[in-house]
């Protein structure tokens, strides 16, 4: 565990101050949903984008940076709820994780931001129990083996690793003084020897800042309705069960606590592990949509009801849902069934693929996952691809031609104009809740401007508008390397085979066939065999297009692994 700075010594003797954002009223029976307190601007950096956030239901707000008023003061604490460690992680989990590295790289790459990232992992649990079961090994062995599936998962989807990482099994502590600083606060009673938390007493206007009480459904464990006072109370602290509690090592999976035999419930481990590392106060918490209720607004009731018992400050600033990705009209989830694990995708696509369909698609919308969002993911891919490769090539050509007459800065006056308005319209895009979709399709009309104007601009300014497209696809996570210099090993010797064969084949042609139109359509079948194999087996791909700068009647390009997937692809789909 690591010490931050407290933020009483970043700024102190200050108070945070709230105030109202919302024209919701409470009621007495919980129809509403709480007001969000806006942090004061007195005492906040206005990092000036303005985003969705789900205490706030009547638009977006501004993302303000509370109790210092500097940017970049004190880093933006930020929590990301992990996964359950039990199986494999499907793509629907790649949605929601890619989604937040996008967010957090552009803050970081673009907007200059600092941020503390801590994912928290469960790693105790029931679908954890009973898996060990049908494995017969250990609850904390299979955990840690899927847990380090998933982070080389992460790692080959290019998503950066939190910079602090929390499993609960090493907060047992943490979590069990935190259930009794709650208990002292007079918030939970005990029902078949768990301790509960009582949302009555808590207040259930307070209670409702997500969702309000006639949109909720019951809270998600396994007590019987019985065993508590309303269905919204929910349990901090599970009674060990001999008959349930058992791994496949036959060994009890419990604690030691103040309350008696145990493990914590499911949505005390976020709350007591946030605030191991960031106390009593979190700007960003992070997660699927599917988390919202009850996941995190009991996450909210214990934290308020932990440090802020009387109500005098909200606990999480900003809460950002990540929407679900739909699989043939239903969202992917383990419990349905209908799931693509990570692994399974990236055998046949790239990580870029999956990028590009979270960057195309709004973060907080439900993403719809078809073969027709795959092949124009795929298209947009070699389409950029592509226009990197003309534009380098044409920069490499003249930029190596010292005589050619440069072209007047009237020739350029047009696109510096667009490519100017571009920045200025993908800030204001980003500033409006990380609008990426947009940016994307003003990227592309940037290329097409250019494309329009490519043989009458000066080579200077064609750089930097393809130096500002490549570095926006960087912040975003995606990578358009030049390769055309790196050409696989022993394709020379390939090449000069190559050669050999093909005039062999060509003289037992010309020895052996007596029609021409068979000669000639076999030399076209050798051609398009030296072509094919060429790309399969050196990455070099021979276009029938002339050359303008060096005057062939032939275009050739260097393909990294990439590229050539995509095509092969784009060329199956057509099949």
């Amino acid at each position: 565990m690591f010490k931050l700075i407290s933020r009483n010594s970043i700024n102190k003797n200050k108070i945070i101050i709230f105030k109202s954002y919302t024209t919701t009223s409470s009621s007495s029976n919980g129809s509403t949903i709480r007001e969000w307190k806006k942090p004061s601007l007195d005492n906040s950096y206005d990092t000036g984008i303005m985003v969705k956030n789900s205490l706030y239901k009547n638009g977006n707000v501004p993302f303000l940076v509370s109790n210092c008023n500097e940017k970049n003061q004190r880093p933006i604490s930020w929590y990301t709820c992990g996964p359950t460690v039990y199986s494999s992680s499907h793509i629907g989990h790649a949605r929601n994780y890619m989604t937040v590295d996008i967010i957090q790289r552009i803050l970081v790459n673009y907007f200059r931001l600092s941020i503390i990232h801590v994912m928290g992992l469960t790693d105790i649990d029931d679908k954890i129990i009973n898996k060990s079961k049908q494995e017969l090994i250990s609850a904390s062995e299979l955990s840690k083996k899927f847990e380090q599936e998933f982070f080389e998962d992460l790692k080959s989807l290019n998503i950066k690793s939190p910079m602090f990482t929390t499993r609960v099994s090493e907060h047992i502590d943490e979590i069990i003084k935190y259930i009794e600083k709650i208990k002292e606060n007079q918030l939970t009673y005990e029902s078949t020897k768990s301790v509960i938390f009582d949302v009555n007493k808590f207040g259930i206007d307070r209670y409702c800042s997500l969702r309000a009480a006639n949109q909720q459904i019951k809270s998600d464990d396994t007590l019987l309705e019985k065993d508590k006072k309303s269905s919204q109370d929910f349990v901090l602290w599970k009674a060990y069960n001999e008959n349930i509690d058992i791994d496949g090592t036959g060994n009890p999976v419990c604690w030691d606590s103040p309350f008696g035999k145990g493990r914590p419930g499911w949505h005390i481990e976020c709350s007591a592990m946030i605030d191991s590392i960031f106390k009593s106060h979190l700007d960003v918490h992070s997660g699927g949509v599917d988390l919202e209720f009850p996941h995190h607004q009991n996450e909210i009731a214990q934290c308020e009801g932990h440090s802020h018992s009387q109500g005098e400050t909200q606990w999480a600033n900003y809460f950002f849902h990540i929407g679900h990705l739909i699989l043939n009209n239903e969202k992917m989830s383990k419990s349905l069934g209908n799931v693509i694990t990570i692994r399974d995708f990236l055998s046949r696509y790239s990580a870029n693929t999956l990028r590009w369909i979270c960057l195309i698609h709004k973060y907080n919308d439900p993403l719809s996952f078809s073969d027709e969002t795959l092949q124009l993911c795929v298209s947009k891919e070699i389409k950029f691809l592509n226009w990197f490769k003309i534009v380098r090539s044409k920069l490499k050509l003249e930029q190596t031609s010292v005589n050619k007459v440069k072209k007047t800065f009237k020739d350029s006056i047009e696109l510096l104009n667009q490519l100017s308005e571009t920045k200025y319209l993908v800030e204001k895009d980003l500033k409006d809740d990380f609008n990426t979709p947009s940016v994307i399709k003003r990227l592309e009309l940037l290329m097409k401007q250019t494309n329009e104007s490519i043989n009458s601009i000066d080579t200077d300014l064609l750089f930097n508008v393809q130096d500002y497209i490549e570095s926006m696809l960087n912040i975003f996570g995606l990578e358009f390397s030049e390769n055309s210099d790196n050409i696989v090993e022993n394709s020379n010797e390939y090449l000069l085979e190559k050669l050999l064969d093909f005039r062999s084949d060509v003289k037992n042609i010309a020895k052996n066939e007596q029609s021409l139109d068979q000669m000639k359509s076999k030399i076209y079948q050798i051609t398009d065999q030296v072509r094919s194999d060429c790309q399969s087996e050196i990455s070099l791909r021979i276009s029938d297009i002339p050359d303008k700068g060096t005057n062939k009647p032939y275009t050739i390009d260097w393909l990294d692994k990439n590229h050539i997937q995509l095509l092969n692809i784009k060329k199956q789909s057509k099949k």
